[in-house]
C-alpha cells in the first residue's frame, strides 16, 4: 500500500504481513516521484494500482477556499487528480511487466456536478482552471463543490 501516514501503513502491515508499504504524501508530486522512483528500484513488476486517494474541502474549504499543494496547484486537484496521474505514469512500466495489469481509479458521482469547462486547456498552451489555486470563480459556498467536481471528473476522462 501507499499512503502519508505511517502509523496506519504500519496497522496494514500488523494485518495483513505480506503487504508491503510506501510512504508518499498525494498533495506533493515531489513526494509521489520519490515514492516511484523508490518502488521503480524495488520492484520487479505491478500487477495492479488503486488510485483511491482523495479529500474534499467541505466546510472548512468555505473559510479557506485557496489552499494549495507545494507545486502550486490547487490542493483538491493535486490530492485527487495530479497526483494519480503522475503515480500511473510514473509506474507503467512495472505494470507493463505485469501479465494482466490493471489500474483502478476510485472516483464519485460528483462529478456529474460540473460540465469540464474548467478542465478545458484553451488548446494546451495554458493550466486548467480547474488547477489554479481557489478553483472556479464564484459563490464561495460551492467553490469547494466545484473544485471536487472538476477533480472527479478528470480522473475519470
Amino acid at each position: 500500500g501507499i499512503g502519508r501516514s505511517p502509523s496506519k501503513l504500519q496497522k496494514l502491515v500488523d494485518e495483513i504481513p505480506s503487504v508491503q508499504t510506501v510512504l508518499a504524501d498525494f498533495s506533493d508530486l515531489a513526494s509521489i516521484q520519490n515514492a516511484t522512483s523508490y518502488m521503480l528500484e524495488t520492484y520487479d513488476q505491478l500487477d495492479m494500482l488503486v488510485n483511491n486517494a482523495g479529500i474534499h474541502g467541505g466546510t472548512k474549504g468555505i473559510f479557506n477556499p485557496y489552499q494549495s499543494s507545494r507545486q502550486g496547484y490547487d490542493l483538491a486537484f493535486t490530492v485527487n487528480y495530479l497526483s494519480h496521474f503522475l503515480l500511473t505514469e510514473k509506474l507503467m512500466p512495472l505494470l507493463q511487466k505485469s501479465r494482466h495489469p490493471k489500474v483502478v481509479q476510485i472516483s464519485s458521482r460528483f462529478h456529474f456536478s460540473v460540465d469540464g469547462s474548467d478542465l478545458e486547456t484553451d488548446g494546451g498552451t495554458k493550466n486548467p482552471i480547474a488547477s489554479h489555486v481557489g478553483g472556479s470563480s464564484g459563490f464561495v459556498v460551492f467553490r469547494t463543490q466545484r473544485q471536487y467536481g472538476n477533480s472527479k471528473l478528470a480522473q475519470i476522462l
